[in-house]
Parts: structure tokens; sequence; C-alpha cells
């Protein structure tokens, strides 16, 4: 029985549950469960433990507390090569109760010298857990940047498209399969470079 998932579904959750109806009931395959769930980052709370009943099946309470799946970053830096750097990133951690994530950022350099802007980089980026009821997620992203010569002997134009595929195997071993295509235009190159 899983509670209080009052945006999340209930498939977001069970997917990642290691026993599932019929299986005798483990302690361990509880805790695990717990550790599980958490580590979806979609709740800042989550009880797993067994109701209390008579008889020889015993049903499993799962009750979560869901985390706002929005955010919003600002920030903002400088250093003496670059200039001031600014990025903005409006991201969501859980599209349509589903777990999906999409993230949104833009960032944009100040040159030095003048404050005049001279690189700007906009990017999108997704992933779909369990990609077909499969242990693997499905990751993309698209960028865009555009780089003047401020700092480096060229300026250059860059839109690339990766897509690929993540899984973790250990709790602390993920690999990750990533084919990326980019088109780069490299102009206003100074001569002596």
């Amino acid at each position: 029985l899983i509670q209080r998932n009052y945006f999340t579904r209930d498939s977001v959750v069970r997917r990642v549950l290691p026993f599932a109806t019929g299986d005798f009931l483990d302690p361990q395959k509880l805790s695990a469960g717990q550790t599980e769930i958490y580590r979806l980052g979609l709740f800042r709370s989550v009880a797993v433990q067994p109701m209390q009943q008579t008889g020889d099946a015993r049903d499993v309470l799962v009750q979560v507390g869901e985390r706002p799946g929005g955010e919003l970053f600002y920030g903002v830096g400088y250093d003496t090569r670059a200039g001031v750097h600014n990025f903005l990133q409006i991201s969501h951690r859980n599209l349509w109760g589903s777990g999906d994530q999409l993230s949104l950022r833009g960032d944009l350099n100040l040159a030095p010298k003048d404050l005049v802007p001279d690189e700007y980089i906009v990017s999108v980026d997704g992933k779909h857990p369990h990609f077909l009821g499969s242990p693997y997620n499905l990751k993309g992203s698209v960028a865009r940047q555009q780089s003047e010569r401020s700092i480096d002997e060229f300026s250059i134009r860059r839109t690339s498209v990766s897509g690929g595929f993540e899984r973790d195997f250990l709790r602390t071993l993920r690999a990750t399969l990533l084919f990326e295509f980019e088109d780069s235009d490299i102009y206003d190159v100074n001569p002596d470079a």
C-alpha cells in the first residue's frame, strides 16, 4: 500500500521495490526498498514497514513525503581571465508524476575589460528513468554555444545533440553510454594563432 504520494504515480515507487506481491516478508528487503525509494530524489521522507495483521498474508505500507519537484538556480562568479559568469537554471525532477526530469540552463559571460557579453550557452537536458520498463535510463541533451574572441584565439558557434543510456550496477557504480553529434563553426581566428 503506497500512501501520501499525492503527485507521484504509484508505479514510480513500485518499480524500485526489491519485493513484489506474494514474496516472503524479508526485513532486509523492506530496508533496501526504503533506501531505493529515497534514492529517487523525489521524497523528503520514506517509511516502509509491514502492517499489523493476523494470518499468513501481511500488507506492506509505504509512506512517502514528497518534495517539491521544481528548482530554480542562479549563480554568479568572477575570474580575471573570463570575467563575470552568470547562469540561470530551471528544472523539474518529477514531470507529470512520472519521475522524468527536464532542465533548461542559460549561461552568460561578460568580458573582464568592458563587461560586454562575449559568450552564451543554452542547454536543455532530460532523463527518462526505466525506459520501457527496463533498468536503463534514457538521457538526452541539446546545447547551443556562441563565444567571441576575447579569451581564446578564435570565436566559435557550436550546436550539439547527445543521447544515450545509463544504468546503476551498484549503489556506487553507474555506467553511461552517450552518443554526441556536434556542429562547430570556428571563425574570426587571430592571424597569429
